[in-house]
C-alpha cells in the first residue's frame, strides 16, 4: 500500500469536507472509495485536534519515560544488573505476561476505563520486559534511543499547549530532528557511552518517532477525538492494518 507525502505528513489548518472527498474519489476511480468519518480527528477544529495530539502523546512519553527509567535502574546498578543477568527465570515471568496483557488489551480495547488501566499494565509489563533484554544485552544505544524518544515526545508534549498553529507532522519532525543531536550529545557525556553507540540511538529514536508520527496520522483519518486511548492501542496494531492483515 502506498501513501502520498501529504497523507503521511498532513497540512496545517486543512479541514476535508465529506462531499469534496466523495467528488474527488470518485474522479479518480468508478471503483475506489475514500472516505473520513464525519466525527474523526482530521474534521475537527485545531483545539480538538491539538487536544487529541496532547493525549496521544503523553502517553507515549509516560511510556518511554517508564522504559528508561527501569532499564537505568537496572543497567546503571551493579547489583541489580548481576541479579537479573543470574536469574533467567524473571524473562519467564515477563515474557507471558507481557503477550497475554496484549492480547487482553487488544480485546477490551474499545471498552473504557478499563482500556485505560490495561494500557497502563501493558505498558509497565513491556518496560520490564525490555528493561531485562537491554540488561543482558548490555546495551546502552538501546537505553540511550528510549531516553532520547522520551525526551522527543515531551517536546511534541509541550508544543500542543499552543492552539495558533495548528498540528502539522513536517514541523514536529524537524523539530525533534534538530533537537535530538544536543539530547544525544549531553546523554552521551553523562553515560559514558561510545560513538557509534550514539549513532545507533539517534538512529532508533527517528525510526520510532517516525512510526508514532506516521501512526498518528492514519489513525487521526478514523479515529474519534475522544477515543485516544483507542488510537493509542490501535497503533499496536497499525503493521497489521497497513498490510491487509488486520
Amino acid at each position: 500500500m502506498l501513501f502520498s507525502s501529504r497523507q503521511l505528513f498532513g497540512s496545517p489548518g486543512i479541514h476535508y469536507n465529506l462531499e469534496e472527498v466523495f467528488m474527488a474519489s470518485s474522479d479518480i476511480s468508478s471503483n475506489s472509495v475514500l472516505t473520513l468519518p464525519e466525527k474523526c480527528v482530521y474534521n475537527a477544529s485545531v483545539h480538538v485536534r491539538m487536544g487529541f495530539i496532547r493525549r496521544t502523546f503523553g502517553i507515549f512519553t509516560f511510556h518511554y519515560f517508564i522504559t528508561s527509567v527501569i532499564t537505568s535502574g537496572i543497567i546503571l546498578f551493579p547489583l541489580v544488573r548481576f541479579y537479573v543477568n543470574e536469574n533467567t527465570w524473571l524473562i519467564m515471568i515477563t515474557f507471558p505476561l507481557f503477550m497475554v496483557s496484549y492480547f487482553v488489551l487488544l480485546l477490551k480495547r474499545e471498552e473504557k476505563v478499563i482500556n485505560f488501566i490495561l494500557l497502563i499494565l501493558h505498558i509497565a509489563v513491556q518496560a520490564a520486559l525490555i528493561a531485562i533484554i537491554v540488561t543482558w544485552n548490555d546495551s546502552f544505544a538501546a537505553l540511550q534511543a528510549f531516553e532520547i524518544s522520551a525526551f522527543l515526545y515531551f517536546v511534541v508534549f509541550l508544543f500542543t499547549f499552543q492552539f495558533k498553529t495548528d498540528y502539522n507532522s513536517l514541523l514536529i519532525f524537524i523539530i525533534c530532528l534538530i533537537l535530538i543531536f544536543p539530547a544525544a550529545g549531553s546523554l552521551q557525556a553523562f553515560l559514558g557511552t561510545t560513538e557509534e553507540e550514539v549513532i545507533l540511538s539517534v538512529v532508533i529514536s527517528i525510526v520510532l518517532l517516525f512510526f508514532h508520527i506516521y501512526g498518528i496520522n492514519k489513525i487521526m483519518k478514523w479515529q474519534s477525538p475522544d477515543e485516544y486511548i483507542l488510537a493509542v492501542i490501535n497503533l499496536y496494531l497499525l503493521p497489521f492494518k497497513v498490510f491487509g492483515l488486520n
